[in-house]
């Protein structure tokens, strides 16, 4: 881990003694990051004071860095936590990242690599975002007196967020192939007992053994959904295709478990619509959305509905359900990784949701839900007609 602290930036206010000392302090960041820390919080009342949120950020940031130098990671992590919301607040885009980068970096170092990987992501998608910011520039706001500086500074992003994909792929390889070895030990031993003992077991021993069994098959589960995740292609090979045969290919892959719960699955899709998508990763995306709402969804009959419509923007794919519903504090989170709301509900890598929004996402599209509590829930993900048109 770095040892290092960055020198917080000057902020000055004009006859104001803690600002005064703030800069005192300033120069000895690097050689005593605990009086750098004594020296920013004095300065935060001011920027409080003054809802200067943009320069806060900054100071947020100078003081995780002084925490994680000191390697109170926790409380580096918590005060990144707020420099990253001060700087969605505020606009600071650049101080958004560092502190999304920081962030993950202190995960890892506190073995949280579920959040780490949350942070990596929210990275990825942001370095993305500023690439097709640029990439308007480049089609409005040309500069024709100096095009060489221009171009420069297009590839400059692109080489970032080629740096950063590669990097949260290298990341989610190494987690699951790594953990994947100690699991494959568990298994073996464990099967290893139960195929030589298992006569000798009371009644309470093999439901431990069961435990033993399950816990290592979702783990397993889990591991394989986070390789799924990683090796997502953020530049899918797309083609028009026909969305009424593409989803009844998906919906026949359920035909058993359609019939065991008596479900009503209707299609709202004419024979030729089409929707411009890559045909394996659509089918991956709509297999586990109809999973999730056969999952989920207890009323008898259970009632879902797919539909597709195409618009001059894309093609608007909404998979809706009769089923429990999904609390309004719980729409964003959903899609992160790992995440889970209802486990009693059956199990779940709690990756479904979050290797959707990737593949939405690298088709240049979005997916949200709509939900109330007990009222069922509605997956909505609108695919653009072409992929160099990008849904905003």
């Amino acid at each position: 881990m770095d040892k290092q602290t960055r020198t917080p930036q000057t902020i000055t206010q004009n006859s104001q003694p803690e600002a005064q000392a703030f800069d005192r302090y300033r120069q000895q960041a690097f050689s005593n990051p605990a009086a750098c820390i004594d020296a920013l919080r004095q300065v935060l009342p001011i920027l409080n004071q003054q809802t200067n949120a943009s320069t806060a950020v900054h100071v947020y940031l100078s003081l995780a860095n002084c925490y994680k130098a000191l390697e109170d990671y926790t409380q580096a992590l918590q005060l990144y936590s707020e420099a990253i919301y001060l700087a969605r607040q505020s606009g600071a885009e650049w101080a958004y990242a560092e502190a999304l980068e920081q962030a993950q970096l202190v995960c890892v170092a506190l073995n949280d690599h579920a959040a780490a990987y949350n942070f990596a992501t929210e990275l990825n998608r942001w370095l993305k975002t500023q690439l097709q910011r640029h990439k308007i520039e480049e089609d409005h706001l040309w500069n024709p007196k100096d095009p060489a500086e221009h171009l420069q500074h297009i590839e400059k992003q692109r080489v970032i967020i080629e740096r950063q994909h590669t990097e949260l792929q290298r990341f989610g390889y190494i987690v699951a192939h790594d953990l994947k070895e100690p699991l494959h030990v568990v298994s073996g031993f464990s099967s290893l007992i139960n195929y030589k003992f298992h006569h000798t077991f009371t009644p309470e021993l093999k439901e431990l053994f069961g435990y033993i069994s399950g816990g290592v098959k979702q783990m397993h589960d889990k591991l394989d959904d986070l390789l799924d995740y990683v090796h997502i292609d953020p530049n899918p090979v797309a083609e028009t295709i026909n969305a009424h045969a593409a989803i009844n290919k998906v919906k026949a892959m359920f035909t058993h478990r359609i019939s065991e719960l008596q479900a009503n699955v209707t299609l709202l899709v004419g024979a030729e619509t089409t929707l411009y998508a890559n045909p394996a990763m659509f089918t991956s995306l709509l297999y586990r959305l109809l999973d999730n709402a056969l999952k989920f969804t207890q009323q008898q009959p259970a009632k879902i509905t797919i539909s597709v419509e195409n618009k001059d923007a894309g093609t608007t794919v909404t998979v809706s359900d009769n089923g429990i519903g999904i609390e309004p504090e719980y729409h964003e989170r959903i899609f992160h990784i790992f995440t889970q709301l209802n486990r009693q509900q059956g199990a779940g890598t709690g990756m479904g949701l979050a290797i959707c929004r990737k593949i939405v996402e690298a088709h240049g599209g979005k997916i949200w839900v709509e939900s109330v509590p007990h009222s069922g829930s509605a997956f909505t993900f609108i695919l653009p007609n072409k992929k160099t048109t990008r849904v905003a």
